[in-house]
Formats: structure tokens, sequence, C-alpha cells
């Protein structure tokens, strides 16, 4: 059985899809593990964190070359059998949509408290959830046209934020480069795996695609990127604070924004922008990470329609965004998932793949793909 939905993504939406979903969650991801790891060269963690996601993404588009056509939910029923994939695949979205929903509500946090102090929080939590719905409820079409119209804009403040931070950064403070063992920076690569999880989200788009090719040359283009990205993250922040001075932040990407100076350009409050510029890609990652539960799930259960699916993930999500805040116990249950969380849903495709293979499901037949 193909994938019922007719949309089709073009390749070029693999990479828009890919960088808007890595920074919306994890912009502003602090280096704090890395730093408690590596020390003043915590700036390495990023980089070697991108391993096991790299060996994710390609073996997602493994299976989809197997299983030309079909869903992660297909390919797994036949790949596992029913029974176990049901039991394995909720887990997993369970945690994905638990992860994702304490993270937009971490975010939506911050910026309310940066941003709309006098707003009570939940009147934009809010807001911000029947954006999200609304915006899910046309499907991945929408949510691509809404991130193709935000990717420029945002990208050229992230590469501002970037570049205005380099003056600010004293050498010293990222030095020695290389004084950590093989261990601790394992130890830090899984301390911030968690970044990259939004490239797991390729288990439900791979279908989209007619040109298997291309799609994996964009997605690992904007993976690359993404990774460039955090190094330079790190190195900012380790490098205007040090390591040690990071441990006084909970934000310390953020509080580094704050001391930068844009000459000429009238941007005194570049603080301000970049929170305006992540909620934004906040809201369109949030967005299509609904997009991906809902759709996985009417998947799973086919009686289920994707709308109706959308309607029993809203009262969850509604219920996370919307209770009373507590910053401790969001952050614990937030660390607690992307340490242990990020384990499951990383092993789960190349299990899946390693599976295929030993037992010969797919033949990669029937392909419609240019690949």
């Amino acid at each position: 059985m193909t994938f019922p939905e007719k949309t089709t993504l073009r390749p070029s939406m693999y990479f828009v899809l890919m960088i808007t979903g890595l920074l919306g969650f994890d912009m502003l991801a602090s280096p704090l593990i890395s730093a408690k790891a590596l020390g003043n060269a915590g700036y390495f963690a990023p980089l070697a964190a991108a391993v096991p996601a790299v060996a994710a993404m390609c073996a997602i588009f493994a299976l989809q070359k197997r299983f030309p056509g079909q869903s992660w939910v297909q390919y797994s029923i036949k790949t596992i059998g029913r029974i176990p994939a049901t039991i394995i695949l909720l887990l997993l979205m369970i945690t994905w949509r638990f992860y994702t929903t304490l993270l937009s509500r971490d975010i939506m946090s911050l910026v309310s408290t940066h941003m709309l102090i006098k707003t009570p929080t939940w009147v934009f939590s809010l807001m911000g959830f029947l954006g999200i719905i609304y915006l899910a409820y046309h499907g991945i079409e929408s949510i691509s046209r809404f991130m193709s119209f935000v990717f420029v804009p945002a990208s050229i403040v992230v590469f501002l934020v970037a570049l205005s931070a380099m003056p600010y950064i004293d050498i010293r403070q990222l030095l020695p480069v290389f004084n950590f063992s093989f261990w601790d920076l394992v130890k830090g690569a899984f301390g911030v795996s968690y970044i990259y999880l939004p490239i797991m989200l390729l288990l439900v788009m791979t279908p989209f695609t007619r040109d298997l090719r291309s799609a994996r040359r964009f997605t690992s283009g904007a993976l690359a990127l993404g990774v460039l990205g955090f190094i330079s993250e790190s190195l900012s922040a380790i490098g205007i604070f040090g390591a040690t001075g990071l441990m006084r932040y909970t934000w310390p990407t953020l509080e580094f924004v704050h001391i930068v100076n844009v000459r000429y350009l009238a941007l005194e409050q570049l603080g301000v922008l970049l929170l305006t510029v992540w909620l934004v890609l906040t809201f369109g990652a949030a967005a299509f990470s609904y997009w991906g539960a809902s759709y996985s799930l009417s998947q799973l259960f086919p009686k289920i329609s994707y709308k109706t699916a959308m309607l029993i993930l809203g009262l969850p999500t509604g219920l996370i965004l919307l209770l009373p805040r507590n910053i401790i116990d969001t952050r614990y249950y937030l660390q607690f998932l992307q340490k242990w969380g990020t384990m499951g849903i990383y092993i789960f495709p190349l299990t899946i793949w390693l599976i295929a293979v030993i037992r010969g499901c797919g033949k990669g037949k029937k392909r419609h793909t240019k690949d």
C-alpha cells in the first residue's frame, strides 16, 4: 500500500523544513551540557553529536529506498509485525509529542517573560496552540509554504547575530583545544544529541518526494548547516563567557546577545529581534511536529482519519501547554527526555533497517523515484 497523501514535496523543501525544524526547536540550545563535559572545548560536542544523526538519516533514506512510497508505520509493520510495531511506534510517538510540547512550552515561557511581561503566559500559549492547530490542519503543504516564507528573513537574523558576536570572543576562553578524553567527547555528544532530533521527521516526510536522491542531498545540506550553526553558537557562548562563566546562566546564548552592539544598523534590541525570529521558527517547527505525529497516528490506525487524530492529540498537547508553569519540573522532564528519549528515537530507524536487510523485506521494486 502506498502513501495515500497526494501532496508531493520538492526536494528543496526538505532543506527548508529540516533547517527551520532544527533552528526552531534548538536555535538557542544551551551549551551548558557540552561545556560541563568538555570544558572550554565544548564546541566539539555538537560535531560529535552529529554522527548518530547522520547514521539515522542514512538509515531512513535506505528504508525508503527499500519500501518506496511507504510510511515508517507501513514498513515497520511489514518488518517486525503489527503488534510489536504498534507498541513501539506508540511509545515513540508519545515520547516525541511529550518532548516537543514541553520544549515548545519552555520556549513560549522564555519569550513571554522577555517580550510580553504584562501578558499572562496562558494567553500567549493559547494563541500559539490555536495557531499550531490551524497550520497543521491544512497539512504538510501549508506548513512547507509557511516555513519557506519565514526561512529567508530568519536566516538573515541568525547570520547577523552570529557575525556580530565574533568581535566579543576571547580566543583564550576557547583554549586548550584538545584537553579532553575520548569518553568525555562521547559524554558531551550524548548529552547534546537531542539538538538533531527534528531530523527524525524524515520518517514521515520521505514518502512525499519523487526524487529521493535530491531529497537526500538537500537534507544532508540542511544537517551540515545545522551542525555549523550549533558549533558557532557554542563557540560564541564559550568564547564570550568561558566554560565556568556559562554556569551562571540558564540561557547563555541569549545572554551574549544582550552584550552585542551592531553599529550603524539601529539594532539596539538585538535580543528581542532574535527571540521574535525564534518564536516564529518554533511555531513552524511545532506545527511540523504536530502534523507528523497526527499523520503517523492515522496511519497506525487506518480507521482514524488525519483530522480525528489531530483532535485526539490536541487534548494532551493543549493541557501540557496551558497548565500552570513550573520551570523546575519542565526542565527536569526535558533533560530526562533529551538524555534517554534521544537514544530510543535514534536507534529505531537503524534497527528497522538492519532487520529489513536480514529478513530481506522490501526489495525496492515498483520504484517511483529517480534514485
